[in-house]
């Protein structure tokens, strides 16, 4: 654009006049060529660099820095010039200069400019959550809002902080704060349903997205709060409903994202085995067609939201359903840019890449062998991917990290973070429960890369190198299940410690139980309970008129309504000894162990890391294996023990030991007594953690 001619005889006051009207009117183009022409005549004016760097701003950075430095060269007290130099600063990755400038700034504003003092401290509190320096930025935030407490936004910013820091209670209520001020906020709400949702209160989490569904925001945004919505319905079980909000968010916007989470919809709890071959056949005609159309996902991580995680619990061979799926979402991923490049180091470099670095079960299942791993011969790097919560469990880990890295979002910056370090291996601790680390495990981003089983079930991906199991975990003919490689180990890849005592002991009275009564427990999430046990709980129930079935319940999932409708069908009468109690604390539940008889394993799919505690207490476990991994942990804990003779070889077998371990009390305690004499197997055995070592070398070696 180009400027008029200008007298000779005006001069610079109302050159700049015209410069800021042009600015004022968002005429940015013409507003920047008079400032640079009266910069040209009159370098010294006042304020001049100082609006320079604001337009140079708002585009580039870079070239805005030098301005405001100069005006701060004849105005070093200028606070509101200096701020947004660290702004400038700060975008442009100098991070440390930025903090600099903004302390500097918050010195030189007065003290009665309370608004101007929150919004640095606001920004110094946005420059540690960048840099992912949770705690600091929250206290900045904090600060912040003391002197100017009527402000949505940063509670917005201190609830983000609190859930990024695992202080979900905390940051609800911030989010509940900044509604308050201002209720017509769409986004507020949804993250309020978010987090309602990670804590499982499904239904205040529908209610939240609903209210935000009726304030502004776009069909995109109400699109995926209906995403949202039919997860909190689907999680309680009430998958029609799920479906049909499913069709309402599509007609707010057609995403094909949203209709592969419809295609991907199933349920926790089956009415029968024929209901759950329905749900299956389904769910493979709804995929089959889903590729067979012409689609476009482009962010499956806020589109799909999530895999078909109820899949697996159906207990039926899920590989090639698995392989459809990953073929989908390969087709619509970009593809690698970079070839994976071996590392020079003396030492195997692991690198473990995880969306559970925190207390988790993942973690008491192999974070400890990791931990273990000799640092002598092992280097390891931490890539943390979209972490929920820091807590001690990551500390820990940290301080044993050769290297650290909290991955970025974006699924092409993830990669190249990750072969910048050139991992000789690459290790997930599950792939199947997370859609980021799924989609990133697409991706060849090392020699090797294999999976633990965190997830006992294929990922279905060809990019996996192994899938580490155990040789009772996976029978040879289980190949046929994965479509990545068995690496079956003669001991199961743990290192856990054996479980500390109880240190308080409740008694049955204390914790609400029958103290005349014969408990057979059966700890696990609801979704794990197949149609399949069924006869037996009756049977069970039929042949000892003194025991009752103990189960856990999340009461926000109702999960525990639609287990006792079935229950009722399939069982008759005796169904009202099947208890239902909530979950217990850690320590509580330990009495409750404790206090049980015998421990039921549920068949298809067992126990994860309950068996630990359960076996570290002695606790009879009864099981019968399937065909399945998912079915078979306690089968190679007892294995591993040599107490193999303990497992189920039949559900009739199962019946007899369940029903001759509760009710013979010296049957029981030998049983007890064996597994207590074979703890040295099972806990921190060095041989598993040195078969894992070697079975790692032996890869790395053999692959160069």
């Amino acid at each position: 654009m180009s400027v008029p001619q200008l007298p000779q005889q005006e001069d610079a006051p109302k050159r700049y006049q015209r410069a800021l009207k042009a600015e004022s009117e968002n005429d940015r183009l013409l507003a920047l060529e008079l400032y640079q022409n009266l910069l040209h005549d009159a370098p010294d004016f006042p304020n001049l660099h100082y609006r320079l760097g604001i337009l140079l701003h708002q585009t580039t950075p870079f070239e805005a820095i030098p301005h405001y430095r100069e005006e701060l060269r004849y105005r070093p007290d200028f606070w509101g010039c200096r701020n947004n130099l660290a702004l400038c600063l700060e975008q442009t990755g100098q991070y440390e200069a930025a903090l600099a400038e903004f302390h500097k700034a918050l010195q030189d504003c007065p003290a009665q400019a309370e608004g101007e003092q929150a919004r640095i401290l606001e920004n110094i509190g946005d420059l540690f959550f960048t840099q992912n320096k949770l705690r600091e930025g929250l206290g900045y935030f904090q600060r912040a809002l003391a002197l100017q407490a009527v402000n949505p936004r940063l509670q917005l910013k201190i609830a983000r902080s609190q859930q990024r820091l695992g202080q979900i209670l905390e940051a609800i209520q911030s989010l509940k704060k900044s509604l308050q001020l201002y209720p017509q906020s769409a986004k507020t709400w949804f993250l309020l349903g978010h987090l309602q949702a990670g804590l499982l209160q499904f239904e205040s989490s529908y209610a939240s997205y609903l209210i935000g569904l009726k304030m502004p925001c776009s069909n995109y945004e109400k699109a995926l709060a209906c995403l949202h919505m039919a997860h909190a319905l689907s999680e309680t079980g009430k998958i029609e409903e799920a479906d049909a909000i499913l069709s309402q968010g599509l007609n707010y916007e057609a995403l094909d994202g949203l209709r592969l989470a419809k295609a991907c919809l199933l349920p926790p709890i089956y009415r029968t085995q024929q209901d759950l071959i329905l749900w299956r056949n389904r769910f493979a005609n709804a995929l089959q067609a889903f590729q067979a159309s012409p689609f476009t996902l482009r962010d499956p991580v806020r589109e799909v939201g999530s895999l078909p995680f109820y899949l697996p619990y159906q207990g039926e061979n899920d590989r090639a359903l698995l392989e459809k799926l990953s073929a989908i979402y390969q087709s619509i991923l970009p593809p690698d840019e970079e070839k994976p490049s071996r590392s020079k180091s003396n030492r195997l470099r692991l690198g473990i890449v995880s969306h559970y670095f925190h207390k988790h079960s993942l973690m008491e299942c192999f974070g400890n062998l990791i931990l273990a791993l000799p640092q002598d011969r092992f280097e390891l790097g931490f890539f943390s991917l979209d972490p929920l919560l820091e807590d001690q469990v990551t500390l820990k880990l940290k301080q044993r990290a050769d290297y650290w890295d909290d991955l970025p979002h974006e699924l092409k910056a993830q990669r190249k973070e990750i072969l910048k370090w050139h991992a000789d291996i690459l290790l997930y601790t599950d792939l199947g429960t997370h859609l980021p680390t799924w989609l990133l495990a697409h991706s060849r981003l090392a020699p090797l890369q294999w999976v633990l089983p965190g997830h006992p079930v294929t990922s279905g991906l060809k990019s996996i190198d192994g899938f580490v199991s155990n040789i009772w975990l996976d029978t040879p003919e289980a190949q046929a299940h994965y479509t990545e490689p068995l690496i079956r180990l003669p001991l199961m890849p743990a290192y856990v410690p054996l479980p500390q005592a109880v240190k308080t002991k409740f008694s049955r009275l204390d914790l609400g139980l029958p103290e005349n009564k014969r408990i057979y427990l059966c700890p696990v999430s609801l979704y794990k309970i197949h149609p399949q046990m069924d006869p037996l709980f009756k049977a069970l129930l039929d042949q000892d008129r003194e025991g009752i079935v103990l189960m856990l319940n999340r009461p926000q999932s109702l999960l525990d309504q639609h287990l006792k409708e079935r229950f009722y069908q399939s069982i008759g009468p005796n169904a009202e000894r099947i208890w239902f109690v909530p979950w217990f604390t850690p320590e509580r539940f330990l009495s409750l162990l404790s206090n049980c008889e015998v421990l039921l394993e549920p068949f298809p799919f067992g126990n994860g890391t309950t068996l630990f505690t359960a076996f570290g207490m002695g606790i009879p476990v009864v099981t019968l294996p399937g065909s399945f991994a998912r079915g078979r942990f306690a089968h190679a804990f007892y294995e591993q023990m040599q107490l193999g003779h303990l497992v189920a070889n039949s559900e009739k077998d199962y019946l007899e030991k369940a029903l001759s371990w509760a009710k013979q009390k010296e049957l029981r305690q030998a049983v007890s007594q064996a597994i207590i004499q074979a703890h040295p197997r099972l806990f921190q055995n060095p041989e598993a953690l040195n078969t894992f070592c070697e079975a790692l070398c032996k890869a790395h070696e053999h692959a160069r």
